[in-house]
């Protein structure tokens, strides 16, 4: 049989929690990236690790924060972008890792409240996530929101989004899966954004979950 090793490696999270529960925090993110790897025969016993690193709900905390205030020079902060600089580790010792985002970018901090989107978009993508889908957050700014999708240098996916044509969705390209490519495996990639925007925020009335 094939063997799979799935590490989730989450920003605030220990990477040593034992699978499992590693496995339920990715579950039950705001909204959840499914991925399914599988290429080998069943007669080979390769080994094959694929890691994923994995976030959701960073909500604008770019400088992390140290008693509740954004960190600007104090050490020893909590969170951060600065914390995702593992990705470039991980990505470095294992060619099949993964680096996803799960939503809720937006909201949650000043540097949000008075830049707003075009700020965490051009964060998100010194941050080169390699797919990421929609938390209810990310509909906040109604139309201005898909600027976001539209200007990310990483693609966003979302199964469960069925806009009408004048949504302002229904202009930007988001796949609803994909499959990519690793050196040891196929690895198929569904997104799933978060049904709650119908009542949280302000999406499209005729955007469909």
């Amino acid at each position: 049989r094939t063997s799979l090793d799935f590490r989730y490696s989450l920003s605030m999270l220990s990477p040593r929690l034992p699978f499992h529960t590693r496995y339920i925090f990715a579950s039950f993110a705001a909204a959840s990236l499914i991925l399914i790897s599988s290429c080998q025969s069943i007669h080979d016993k390769k080994e094959i690790t694929v890691e994923i690193l994995h976030t959701n709900d960073m909500h604008s905390h770019f400088a992390g924060s140290k008693n509740g205030s954004a960190c600007i020079t104090e050490s020893y902060c909590e969170g951060g972008y600065g914390e995702l600089g593992i990705r470039k580790e991980v990505k470095e010792r294992n060619p099949n890792a993964i680096f996803l985002d799960a939503g809720d970018q937006f909201q949650g901090s000043l540097l949000y409240v008075n830049y707003h989107s075009p700020l965490v978009g051009k964060i998100t993508n010194k941050m080169q996530y390699d797919f990421a889908t929609f938390g209810n957050h990310e509909f906040d700014e109604a139309a201005k929101r898909f600027d976001y999708a539209k200007n990310a240098d990483f693609p966003f996916l979302a199964v469960n989004l069925k806009p009408a044509p004048g949504c302002p969705l229904s202009k930007n390209n988001i796949a609803p899966f994909t499959v990519i490519d690793r050196p040891d495996a196929k690895i198929g990639i569904i997104g799933l954004a978060n049904p709650d925007v119908v009542n949280q925020s302000k999406a499209c009335k005729d955007t469909k979950f």
